[in-house]
Parts: structure tokens; sequence; C-alpha cells
């Protein structure tokens, strides 16, 4: 008796096919995160304008938000990089 062979599906004879059933589930699972993650966004300003006003959590729940103040700042890396090469150069020249 002859072993038997197994051929890798990347050799079939026909290409293996991305059904419309897939596209429309990957569709409708991503349009659904969206969906959450903008319900999450605007429960978190909710909660952070509420917290920014006194209010306090109840004890009793389930769950404890953990905030944590911290400024939030934009960097401009480019030129934060070119300042740094500068200084560098100047240093190495000397």
């Amino acid at each position: 008796m002859a072993p038997s062979t197994v051929i890798p599906r990347s050799f079939h004879s026909q290409p293996l096919a991305i059904t419309s059933d897939q596209i429309s589930k990957y569709a409708e699972l991503s349009a659904l995160v969206s969906e959450l993650e903008a319900q999450q966004k605007a429960l978190r300003s909710e909660l952070l304008a509420l917290r920014s006003t006194g209010a306090e959590q109840e004890t009793y729940s389930l769950y404890f938000l953990a905030f944590i103040d911290q400024e939030r700042r934009t960097v401009d890396w480019r030129t934060h990089a070119l300042e740094l090469a500068r200084g560098q150069q100047l240093g190495s020249s000397k």
C-alpha cells in the first residue's frame, strides 16, 4: 500500500475564494466596532466632564474607574530632532 500524500491548500487547481458571506461578516463587525468605539468616546467625555465638576464614583459598583490626571501636549518631533542634531554638530565641531 502506497503512503497517502497530502496536498497543501495552496496547490489546489482552483484558487480559493473569499466569500461574500465572509466579506459581509467582516463589514458588519467593523461597523459594530466603530459604533462601540464612538459610544465609548462619548461616554468617556461625559464621565470626565462629571469628574471635573466634582462628581465621585459610587462605592458599590462592580467596577472602579482609575482617573489619571495628565497633561496632554503636542510635540513637534521634527523640530525637536533637528535641534538635537544641531546641538550634536555644534558639540562635535569644538
